[in-house]
């Protein structure tokens, strides 16, 4: 396993924290003992990645909400040491189909 760097007693913000990297990247973090906020839409992320945070001995706090939405995001971020900024839509298809409901619900 790669080396993670982690600053002591730092809490941290995982933006797609529920989608693939993200909630990799938040269980390492748990593990370590680390405190870690989520910040996810669930638009590509699953609930069920989330279940692999159970019992691990950091904390971990859920805040759904849209990176798009920018008092969320700052509200988010407060008092947050560190980002790891993971929340975008990785295909272009999952885009397409967004892009087109947005379309069709105008």
């Amino acid at each position: 396993m790669p080396h993670v760097f982690i600053m002591s007693s730092a809490r941290y913000l995982v933006t797609g924290g529920a989608g693939f990297i993200g909630s990799h990247i938040t269980a390492t973090l748990l593990k370590q003992g680390e405190n870690v906020r989520i910040l996810d839409n669930f638009s590509t992320g699953r609930e069920s990645n989330l279940q692999a945070f159970k019992g691990l001995p950091g904390n971990v706090e859920i805040v759904r909400a849209d990176i798009r939405d920018l008092e969320a995001v700052t509200q988010a971020a407060q008092e947050v040491e560190v980002i790891f900024h993971q929340a975008a839509l990785a295909s272009v298809h999952v885009q397409l189909q967004i892009r087109c409901a947005h379309w069709k619900s105008m």
